[in-house]
């Protein structure tokens, strides 16, 4: 299954507050029941304060995904909801209420030159 692609994190904010409404069973984004790793790529979005592309793991929290959302009906913008971590052992964007992941698993998406080449042809 291919990822999501969306144009913002506020398009991100969208699609995440509609899986908390159509998946109350699911603790985690790929829609399981229980929790377990996934480092399956659900979700690529553009994170509008850098430009970069970001991706959400299927690991990602439902508790991570409420106080997104909860962060963003809070301020009402999902960009200033989002930071890029400056712990060099942890790349990626947080949450701008933590200093650690939390279960919001959200990494630099990087093409696969693979990928690209795929495109190309």
């Amino acid at each position: 299954m291919e990822p999501l692609f969306l144009k913002s994190e506020d398009a991100l904010f969208e699609y995440l507050n509609k899986f908390l409404k159509e998946k109350p069973g699911a603790v985690q984004l790929d829609g399981s029941s229980s929790a377990k790793t996934n480092h399956r790529v659900l979700v690529v979005f553009r994170y509008s304060v850098n430009g970069e592309k970001y991706k959400l793991l299927g690991e990602t929290t439902r508790k991570a995904i409420e106080s997104f959302v909860q962060l963003v009906v809070e301020h009402g913008e999902a960009g200033v909801v989002l930071r890029e971590s400056t712990d060099s052992k942890i790349k990626g964007l947080l949450l701008e209420n933590s200093i650690a992941r939390n279960g919001w698993a959200c990494l630099p998406y990087v093409n696969k030159s693979s990928e690209k080449l795929k495109k190309i042809a």
